[in-house]
């Protein structure tokens, strides 16, 4: 029930905020047109102010996908089945959103440990991963593999790193030894 309430909260948070951006996005088109009208020829200006607005934008969509994540990894009864349905929808359409912005998930789940794009928070032995991934569909088998992401990273349409994935990976510590 507490999570419902919470799930029912975000709800309406995040249509608020999303007529809170399109309202944003609205006054930044009609700011542009206006100063266009004008004659203003600080374009420089205009475009750093913009890029500086769609950033922001970018941030706030990362941020309510991470609580929408989290909402995930905390729904585990049957009876909130509903609500993950519904988180699911949200997420993937922040996602969609996202990728309209020239923001990509980097997708890392079951690659090698890749620090350029990755950052470990932690690791699990062999033993323990095959023991708690055992319905994934990939093996779990390599050293240094990712098997779980518990924050998604993202990169630009143009390459640039925007944020790591922070994930959990196999150690390599006895590896080994445990096959």
């Amino acid at each position: 029930i507490q999570l419902a309430e919470q799930v029912t909260k975000l709800s309406r948070v995040q249509y608020k905020t999303g007529k809170d951006i399109q309202i944003k996005i609205d006054d930044l088109c009609d700011m542009i047109i206006k100063k266009e009208e004008k004659g203003h020829s600080d374009l420089q200006g205009q475009l750093m102010q913009v890029q500086a607005q769609l950033e922001e934008i970018i941030y706030f969509l990362i941020q309510r996908l991470d609580e929408l994540d989290l909402i995930s990894a905390h729904s585990i009864d049957s009876e909130q089945q509903v609500w993950l349905d519904t988180v699911k929808q949200w997420t993937n359409q922040i996602l969609q959103q996202l990728a309209r912005l020239g923001v990509l998930e980097l997708q890392v789940l079951h690659t090698s440990f890749d620090p350029t794009i990755a950052e470990s928070i932690g690791t699990i032995s062999l033993q323990d991963a095959k023991l708690k991934y055992q319905n994934a569909k990939v093996r779990v088998g390599i050293p240094y593999q990712i098997v779980e992401v518990s924050k998604r990273g993202f990169v630009l349409e143009k390459g640039n790193l925007l944020r790591k994935a922070q994930v959990i990976t196999i150690e390599k510590e006895n590896f080994y030894d445990e096959q």
